[in-house]
């Protein structure tokens, strides 16, 4: 279960992400003068800095998951418990990935 958690809390961060940059486009078309017509340029270093920024900030949970998941379990549930979690991620994993072929 955890590569199916870990993959929907990517896919929301990317939806964060994508979000956050339509709403820049958003505004500068409506400041920016003659961006509709072409006669101007676009501010591309606001959408570069949104993207790194996001990309960045948003996949913090989803790497705090994937290391710290094996830390608790293996501190609060012993190895036995753990080898299943690990079992379980690497088998979710391969049939996340065949799925995806």
């Amino acid at each position: 279960m955890l590569p199916y958690w870990f993959s929907a809390m990517t896919m929301k961060s990317v939806g964060s992400a994508a979000l956050k940059m339509v709403e820049e486009v958003r505004r500068q078309f409506n400041t920016i003068p003659g961006l509709m017509e072409g006669t101007t340029k676009p501010d591309y270093a606001t959408c570069v800095k949104i993207s790194t920024d996001a990309s960045i900030k948003e996949m913090i949970p989803p790497g705090a998951l994937v290391m710290l998941t094996p830390l608790v379990v293996g501190i609060f549930f012993g190895v036995e418990t753990l080898s299943g979690v690990l079992a379980g991620s690497l088998v979710s994993g391969v049939q996340i990935e065949l799925n995806e072929k």
